[in-house]
């Protein structure tokens, strides 16, 4: 994968670069990188999401050149999207969650209709019971002070 338009430009007779605007699939966007025979557009309504790959001329409207600049983000943002790109890289088959290894709490039911949220404890955080109650809603409040309470 290169940023070289070349063979795009020259197999497919358009006119793609880096900062060209486009129409896909009527959506608005600019290009932002080649991925080999394939453009990678931003489109405006996800400007901080990392380029989808579209075909040269399925359903691309080319317009005009504009020096295109990516939006700023903060060293968090940064972290978490290079977290996500390198998750799906991995294609390892685990929930984000799991790649992460956060212990996702769940959600336990009674047979008088009371539910409770937990999260099983593994080596370096303890289980955490929240308390039996009648709505979803009050159980996740009751998991959270529970929480709280033990990072106190």
């Amino acid at each position: 994968m290169s940023d070289d338009f070349g063979y795009v430009n020259s197999r497919y007779g358009v006119n793609a670069c880096v900062g060209r605007r486009v129409v896909a699939y009527g959506e608005p966007g600019t290009i932002v990188k080649c991925f080999g025979h394939y453009i990678g557009v931003v489109l405006d309504t996800a400007p901080y999401h990392s380029p989808e790959r579209y075909h040269p001329t399925d359903g691309i409207v080319y317009g005009e050149f504009v020096e295109y600049t990516p939006p700023k983000l903060t060293a968090r943002k940064y972290k978490a999207k290079c977290n996500y790109q390198d998750y799906l890289d991995a294609d390892s088959g685990h929930d984000f969650h799991e790649w992460l290894g956060i212990n996702q709490p769940e959600v336990d039911y009674d047979r008088n209709g009371n539910c409770r949220m937990y999260r099983l404890g593994n080596y370096r955080d303890a289980s955490v019971y929240g308390e039996w109650k009648p709505t979803k809603k009050e159980a996740k409040t009751s998991y959270k002070k529970r929480c709280v309470n033990q990072k106190e």
